[in-house]
């Protein structure tokens, strides 16, 4: 951002400035007018600045805040990390499983063996036992692969937030990189403004002094006389 303000003319040529100094110097006004002077004129001037720099050290805090709560969103997203193990086998489950066929196919050889032979009787027990212990078997499988599935979404939920908090954290130091080398430029700016202010003022002040000086011992003189 740079000033629609410009310098007045006597401030930009040093002879100008130094002609007001010395007419200032012999005249009976003090320094202090001028000087207020050159001080509003840079103050006008670099207000644009002052102004960017207050908008980066903002944006830098504002940064530091993001930055912040994205490290804690990873250590808290860390500490609720998924293990990678698979889950178990229903070992209990299937051992249920094959001993509720057994009973079943126990049942049946009972209670049809009084109604057919029992070659027949232990056919069908067997058919009752297998039908029930391939569908015991499945029911497990299939909560097995169900437990596989949620823990593989939620591998993928916890991947996938915890890929785009890296580029957010990554993201937020570039740009707060940026902020600071853009603050250091402009400060650099206004210290070199404030220093030329300076100098200017140390030169209105040495030729002020060195006016009203003569001035001085020229009034001697005619006092003497």
């Amino acid at each position: 951002m740079q000033s629609a303000y410009t310098l007045p003319l006597w401030l930009t040529d040093e002879q100008i400035l130094r002609d007001e100094a010395v007419l200032f110097g012999l005249s009976e006004s003090p320094p202090d007018e001028k000087i207020a002077a050159i001080r509003s004129a840079f103050a006008a001037l670099t207000a644009p600045l002052e102004k960017q720099i207050e908008q980066h050290h903002e944006a830098i805090g504002n940064l530091n805040l993001l930055l912040e709560i994205t490290d804690s969103q990873l250590t808290n997203l860390k500490s609720d990390a998924p293990s990678g193990t698979l889950p178990n086998w229903p070992i209990g489950q299937f051992l249920l499983s094959l001993l509720a066929s057994l009973l079943l196919c126990a049942g049946t050889y009972l209670g049809t063996l009084w109604l057919v032979d029992a070659p027949l009787a232990l056919l069908m027990a067997g058919l009752a036992g297998a039908g029930a212990g391939v569908g015991f078997l499945l029911m497990s499988l299939a909560g097995y692969k169900s437990a596989l599935a949620r823990n593989a979404f939620r591998e993928q939920q916890y991947n996938e937030t915890h890929r785009q908090l890296l580029t957010d954290r990554t993201n937020g130091q570039l740009e707060k990189q940026t902020q600071i080398e853009q603050l250091y430029k402009v400060e650099a700016a206004l210290n070199q403004q404030q220093a030329h202010r300076d100098w200017l003022i140390r030169l209105f002040n040495s030729e002020f002094d060195l006016a009203r000086s003569l001035r001085h011992q020229v009034r001697g003189q005619y006092i003497d006389l």
